[in-house]
């Protein structure tokens, strides 16, 4: 058996650059989220080598923010297409999800989706929430200002006086998905972008010039070798 090395245990990761890609290689919008989308399926494909290889179980890919909306509405209604035809990855690969005891997640507004969507993200939550050994999710009009202020009017309709940590992170979307040890920014860009504001206190951080449809397993795992390296002390 190869040795395990020392990887994150759970990764958070931008899907980054799919306009930018597009607009390199002279095609639409559309095209570059397609070609992202299939960068995501390749995630799945090579999941179980890296979790085996580096021990590497969760993954919270950031895929739509609360601010995406305001982009052009031609735009929008593609990445929504788009969604619809990455949920279709995930109900292909159900035998595949299951042997592997993987649950897959939605995080983030799904009310401001339609409800064709929402159904679909409702029951891939289903009939994967047996899964043990690891989880994938898409933040999905997400927000990491937006989390917390869910979390917050949550214990408010409970009528909390004092609210404690514990009580405080079961209420945000990533509820029982341990925080990041890693972040990773593909695109170029070197902010975290109203991602993961609470849970990522501790996460260390890498960012990559190359855009979301070229980033590959070997580009991940050369930054989980970076990561390897890093002594991480959480404040001690």
């Amino acid at each position: 058996m190869t040795e395990k090395k020392r990887g994150p245990e759970t990764v958070a990761i931008f899907m980054d650059g799919n306009r930018r890609w597009a607009r390199r290689q002279s095609l639409s919008i559309l095209a570059g989220y397609m070609a992202g989308k299939k960068t995501f399926h390749n995630f799945i494909n090579f999941y179980s080598e890296v979790r085996e290889q580096w021990g590497t179980k969760n993954y919270i890919f950031y895929a739509f923010s609360t601010e995406n909306w305001q982009r052009p509405k031609i735009e929008v209604k593609s990445i929504m297409s788009v969604f619809d035809k990455a949920f279709d990855i995930f109900e292909d690969a159900l035998p595949f999800l299951h042997k592997e005891s993987i649950h897959i997640r939605f995080l983030g507004e799904r009310n401001k989706f339609s409800s064709h969507l929402q159904r679909r993200m409702t029951e891939l939550e289903r009939i994967t929430r047996s899964g043990t050994r690891g989880v994938i999710a898409l933040a999905i009009s997400y927000g990491g200002r937006a989390d917390i202020l869910h979390a917050c009017n949550a214990l408010v309709q409970e009528g909390k006086k004092t609210i404690l940590t514990e009580d405080f992170e079961n209420k945000l979307w990533t509820a029982g998905i341990p925080d990041p040890d890693l972040i990773i920014r593909p695109g170029g860009e070197k902010r975290l972008s109203n991602f993961l504001t609470w849970q990522s206190t501790y996460s260390e951080l890498a960012f990559s010039d190359t855009l979301w449809p070229d980033f590959t397993q070997t580009e991940l795992e050369t930054i989980f070798t970076d990561y390897a390296s890093r002594e991480r002390r959480h404040g001690e």
